[in-house]
């Protein structure tokens, strides 16, 4: 027989199993204005936008799905935000770029692994290897400059 203690925990374990990964409406919504004010093209609002990068950076995980979907903006200056918190972010922003490195999404790919490369973190290079090798000859660019940020004598084969 489970006692209100052990049947709280129990439940209270299911809740956070399934809500890993989810992100909160009111957080989304923050990263959206961080994202729209660190994006601004306004100069009068330069000081905000720089200010907004940073906490754009330091949003960590959570924003990285989302800052992932800009690469596929038409708006340079969207894509250049995007680009600069996901580096910000830096590792836990790994698993995710490795993912977008599949994207159908020829620029998404190719971006994700030029970021990849200026991360720097070892866990893309056996994804980035396959992408010098395989991908389409913009990705297999983007994959060979970033595989050589690593300075790693594994790579050379490539």
């Amino acid at each position: 027989m489970r006692t209100p203690i052990r049947k709280f925990a129990a439940i209270l374990a299911l809740v956070l199993a399934t809500n890993i990964g989810v992100v909160s409406a009111a957080s989304m919504e923050k990263i959206r204005h961080l994202f729209l004010l660190a994006s601004a093209g306004d100069i009068r609002l330069q000081k905000k936008a720089k200010i907004a990068q940073k906490k754009l950076g330091k949003c960590g995980e959570d924003a990285v799905p989302f800052l992932i979907s800009q690469l596929k903006r038409k708006n340079i200056r969207k894509v250049l935000t995007a680009e600069r918190a996901l580096r910000a972010i830096g590792e836990d922003a790994v698993p995710y770029l490795i993912m977008a490195l599949a994207d159908t999404n020829k620029t998404v790919a190719s971006l994700s692994a030029r970021i990849l490369g200026q991360i720097g973190d070892k866990r893309a290079l056996p994804a980035l290897m396959v992408a010098a090798r395989y991908g389409f000859p913009g990705l297999r660019a983007s994959a060979c400059y970033a595989l050589g940020n690593f300075q790693d004598s594994a790579v050379v084969s490539v």
